[in-house]
């Protein structure tokens, strides 16, 4: 290298890394996040498995003719119940995960487009630099070349 040569330098390169280390922060939350959705999808899942069972239970015990003594039959609605209530919170469990979810890939959309506006930026000076090193090396050779004929009587 050169005197004249000079290295590129871009002022924001910091920020590049910044944004790059903030981004790469949110690809781990957005994988924490859809695994806490498929957690709790697997939750709610179970426990509709678990209210159809005990529904296709009771029809066909009641299709059958086999009698239920009240207080069973008490405690089997009893028990319906509590798991629909458990359903129903489930699913709200599911729909705020699901919401957080999809904040947390928004965030992520935002850092990937300014990280990539940022890396726009720096090719876009980078190409400028480059052409000013270019013209200025075109300059010195233009220089060289009048210098040299000039000195050999042209």
């Amino acid at each position: 290298m050169t005197e004249r040569e000079i290295k590129f330098k871009y002022r924001l390169d910091a920020l590049i890394k910044l944004r790059a280390a903030e981004r790469d922060v949110l690809k781990i939350e957005v994988e924490r996040a859809f695994g806490e959705v498929e957690r709790k999808t697997r939750e709610r899942d179970s426990i509709s498995r678990s209210i159809r069972l005990a529904e296709e239970e009771l029809r066909s015990l009641c299709r059958s003719g086999a009698e239920l003594q009240l207080e069973n039959q008490l405690r089997l609605q009893l028990y319906l119940r509590q798991q629909w209530e458990m359903r129903s919170a489930k699913q709200s469990e599911l729909d705020e995960a699901a919401r957080v979810a999809s904040l947390v890939v928004a965030q992520l959309d935002l850092k990937l487009k300014d990280t990539k506006a940022l890396e726009s930026h720096r090719e876009r000076k980078r190409r400028q630099f480059d052409g000013e090193q270019l013209r200025a090396a075109m300059n010195v050779a233009d220089e060289q070349w009048s210098r040299c004929k000039r000195g050999h009587g042209g």
